[in-house]
């Protein structure tokens, strides 16, 4: 019996979903940029006219995180582009590259952030509290307003999810100076400032390295974490015309995107219909329940005399 390929394709609405998923993505990403951008400008402005380096300190924080929001619309806008012969599966990898930049970057953050709280702790000096609140108070709006913005896009989405750790590490920094600004100034224990920079620096480790843990996981061919593989091989055995089922396996190509390959072993009579009608049952099923949108099954005989039948032919001929 010779070999078949199939590939599978989620249903109209389904691929509807998908596209309206990342043109959300775009959107809200795009308007993270917006606001970003123009509160970054505020604090430039603001720490110019009033000579404040702190406020110039923080729109450079901010800047890192505008970079972090550019990094993930341009690679959601790469991995939309169609597929070529050198790149047969397109560019949604990319999105994962985007993740695992903005995941190492997020640790070299932390590392500056851990460098300046060690030097305040070694050689304390005097908070400006006042500077310290206004410029948690830019940071946290902005932080906030973003955050939300991105909040329902990234939680399929490992590309906007590396944006959203950047902007949720620097929103947990945001809520941490306000309170600690207050109690420094009724308390004058200035420490307060830079252990409040290390425990969120070690928040922030948390987040990114499960971020970079994903990202590469991803990029090694690994598993998909949400997909059973001994339940994918059960479907494909269970049906009653496979009698076998090997070189099974199932990575991703980016987030929301699982692909498969395998071996199933049928009856050496089943007639060409017969098996496309077998790989579309075995392909709608692997999507509705694995949410695999890219199977490839080889058919192969399983070696039975050419008079039997399988069950799909007799269930077909009732």
């Amino acid at each position: 019996m010779k070999h078949h390929h199939h590939h599978p394709k989620p249903a109209t609405d389904d691929r509807g979903r998908v596209h309206d998923h990342r043109a959300l993505g775009r959107s809200r990403l795009r308007l993270a940029i917006i606001i970003t951008a123009a509160g970054m400008a505020l604090e430039v402005v603001g720490g110019l006219v009033s000579g404040s380096l702190a406020l110039i300190s923080d729109a450079g924080h901010m800047f890192t995180h505008l970079f972090a929001l550019g990094v993930s619309y341009l690679a959601l806008a790469w991995s939309e582009r169609p597929a070529t012969g050198a790149k047969s599966f397109g560019y949604y990898r990319g999105e994962v590259l985007a993740a695992l930049l903005n995941g190492l970057t997020v640790l070299a953050v932390v590392a500056f952030i851990a460098y300046e709280a060690v030097s305040a702790i070694i050689s304390p000096r005097e908070v400006k509290t006042t500077e310290m609140l206004v410029v948690a108070g830019v940071g946290l709006v902005v932080n906030v307003v973003t955050a939300l913005l991105l909040l329902k896009a990234g939680k399929d989405d490992l590309n906007i999810k590396s944006a959203l750790v950047h902007l949720v590490g620097d929103l947990g920094s945001s809520v941490a100076i306000v309170i600690g600004g207050v109690v420094m100034i009724f308390t004058g224990f200035w420490l307060l400032d830079p252990l409040l920079s290390l425990g969120i620096a070690a928040l922030i480790v948390i987040w990114s390295w499960g971020l970079i843990r994903e990202s590469v996981h991803i990029l090694l061919q690994g598993t998909p974490r949400e997909v059973d593989l001994p339940a994918v091989r059960e479907l494909l055995a269970g049906h009653p015309c496979v009698a076998g089922v090997e070189d099974l396996h199932v990575w991703c190509m980016t987030s929301r995107m699982h692909v498969l390959t395998a071996q199933l072993l049928v009856p050496g009579s089943m007639r060409i219909e017969e098996s496309a009608a077998l790989r579309r049952e075995l392909g709608r099923q692997l999507y509705e329940r694995f949410h695999i949108v890219h199977a490839t099954l080889e058919l192969a005989s399983a070696g039975e005399a050419e008079g039997d039948e399988c069950a799909l032919c007799r269930k077909r001929g009732e």
